[in-house]
């Protein structure tokens, strides 16, 4: 992603355009964590104009999820999920991870924003096999890096153009349909590294998550930023 930012500071990244790459030796993932990634796989960069209010851009981290679901499930049949707020799962393991940010320089007069999508196509890093799978290994026959690019990035334009002309709710339809199943536990952590746990509930019509301090989902907290991750085996937290 640091080289897109670099080629819109220097004018060279026209709209809707990807950089990609096979290897990726330095990635980052969201808020700087360090992010581990194989020595081959896809890792693509994307320029999006976004014609709409500031603050609407949060709404673009779903076009993108929406957007790769459709494309892997277009190229593939296999079970993937949404997770909040910008992964892919395979059986409970990360295939995708999704980050965007605001571009160092817009292009036009609308904003600009960086999309970068990590994907395992033929392999995982070494130390993340646990909670991390590779498309490959769920296909039924061998998936050409090239062909999963050139999917996302049609379905990219497909979405983009539906979130636009139809609004979020197009949009938040698709994923709501395709994300963890509601009651699902979970740990949630906040960017202040706060830790709680409870219940899945969904998410509202901003694309908040809602967690449940209950089973029953009946005493909801609704957060806009932090990271979720499902729990296999609930422990209490101290």
């Amino acid at each position: 992603m640091d080289i897109a930012h670099k080629a819109l500071l220097a004018g060279e990244f026209g709209q809707d355009t990807v950089i990609w790459a096979k290897s990726q030796p330095s990635g980052r993932g969201r808020q700087g964590r360090k992010w581990l990634p194989p020595k081959v796989g896809l890792y693509a960069s994307y320029a999006i104009e976004c014609p709409v209010d500031v603050s609407r851009l949060g709404e673009f981290s779903f076009v993108v999820g929406v957007a790769i679901h459709n494309a892997l499930q277009h190229v593939m049949s296999c079970p993937l999920v949404l997770k909040w707020p910008n992964d892919l799962l395979l059986q409970d393991k990360k295939v995708c991870g999704i980050l965007i940010e605001r571009g160092a320089k817009d292009m036009g007069e609308y904003p600009t924003l960086v999309c970068g999508v990590g994907m395992n196509i033929n392999q995982v890093h070494p130390d993340v096999c646990e909670i991390a799978t590779a498309l490959n290994d769920h296909s039924k026959f061998h998936l050409p890096l090239e062909m999963v690019l050139a999917a996302i990035t049609n379905y990219m334009v497909v979405w983009k153009h539906r979130w636009l002309e139809s609004g979020f709710e197009s949009v938040l339809s698709y994923w709501t349909r395709n994300t963890v199943e509601q009651g699902t536990p979970i740990q949630f952590h906040n960017v202040d590294g706060k830790r709680m746990q409870g219940y899945f509930a969904g998410v509202s019509n901003e694309g908040h998550l809602r967690l449940s301090h209950t089973p029953q989902l009946d005493k909801i907290e609704t957060f806009l930023t932090g990271d979720m991750f499902l729990e296999k085996n609930p422990v209490k937290l101290s």
